[in-house]
C-alpha cells in the first residue's frame, strides 16, 4: 500500500466535499484504472469511512503524443 497516498488523503479530505486518491504510472499496454486499495470501513472511524485509492495506467507513448501535438 502506498501509505504517502493515504497521508495525503487525511490530510486534505476536509478541504472538498469528495475527494479522489489515485496513482498514476506508465504502462506499455492500453490504459485502464482500476481499485488499488479499499479500505474496510470497520477499520475507520465515522468521518473516514469508504476510502479507495485508484491505480490509473497510462499508456506511456500516447501521453508523449499528446504533449507533444498540444
Amino acid at each position: 500500500m502506498n501509505h504517502k497516498q493515504l497521508v495525503y488523503h487525511f490530510l486534505f479530505r476536509k478541504r472538498a466535499a469528495r475527494t479522489v486518491d489515485a496513482l498514476i504510472m506508465p504502462e506499455e499496454g492500453g490504459t485502464r484504472t482500476e481499485k488499488y486499495v479499499d479500505l474496510n470501513n470497520d477499520w475507520l472511524p465515522k468521518a473516514d469511512q469508504n476510502i479507495a485509492i485508484f491505480l490509473t495506467q497510462l499508456n506511456a507513448k500516447d501521453v508523449i503524443q499528446c504533449f507533444v501535438q498540444h
